[in-house]
C-alpha cells in the first residue's frame, strides 16, 4: 500500500501542475466550465493529500532519505537564490565543499560528516540526502565518487622547466 503512494516531491509537483492547468484553462476561452472545475478539484485533492501526509518519503538505492527543493530548504533552515548563498551559509555551519569538475555558479555539492547529510544545488534544484548511519554515508560518498569521478585540481603550478604540479584538495570522508 505504501509503495502505491507518490513521493512528497512528486505529489507537490502534481499539485502545482494541476494549479497551472487550471490557470491556463481560465485564460483559454475554449475550455468549458466543467474542464476548469476538474483542474481546481484535482489541485485541491492533491493539496489535501499533501496536508494529510498521504505520501511516502523518497529513499534512494542506498537506503538514504532524499529531500528535494522546499523540503531541503526547510531542513537546512535557509533559502538561497543561487549556489553561492548555499556555499557561504553551509560552509560557515560545518559543511565541506565536495569538489567536482562541474562546479559553477549554477552547481555545487557539500557534505556534513557530523550530521551525515549531503547537499547538491543544480540550476535551482536542491537535493538534500540524509543518511541514517555511517555505513550509508560511506555508500553515499562512494556513489558520489563514482558519479563525479576524481576530484579536480584546485591549482596547477608550473616550474621553470615546464613541469606541471597539480594540487588536489581532499574531499570529505568518513574515515579519519
Amino acid at each position: 500500500m505504501n509503495e502505491a503512494l507518490p513521493t512528497k516531491h512528486a505529489l507537490r509537483r502534481q499539485m502545482y501542475e494541476a494549479l497551472g492547468s487550471w490557470l491556463f484553462a481560465r485564460r483559454a476561452k475554449t475550455k468549458t466550465k466543467q474542464e476548469r472545475a476538474e483542474h481546481v478539484l484535482d489541485y485541491r485533492r492533491r493539496r489535501n493529500q499533501l496536508a494529510a501526509g498521504m505520501y511516502r518519503e523518497e529513499v534512494n538505492a542506498r537506503g538514504n532519505t532524499v529531500h528535494r527543493d522546499l523540503d531541503a530548504d526547510q531542513l537546512l533552515g535557509l533559502f538561497g537564490r543561487d549556489r553561492y548563498v548555499y556555499d557561504s551559509k553551509l560552509c560557515s555551519a560545518g559543511w565541506q565543499q565536495y569538489d567536482t569538475d562541474q562546479d559553477a555558479p549554477y552547481f555545487g555539492c557539500w557534505v556534513n560528516i557530523e550530521k551525515r547529510w549531503t547537499m547538491c544545488y543544480c540550476e535551482g534544484d536542491r537535493i538534500l540526502v540524509t543518511c541514517p548511519s555511517e555505513e550509508s554515508l560511506k555508500a553515499e560518498l562512494a556513489d558520489m565518487e563514482r558519479f563525479y569521478g576524481r576530484a579536480p585540481a584546485a591549482f596547477t603550478f608550473f616550474a621553470t622547466d615546464r613541469q606541471a604540479t597539480q594540487l588536489v584538495c581532499e574531499r570529505p570522508s568518513v574515515t579519519p
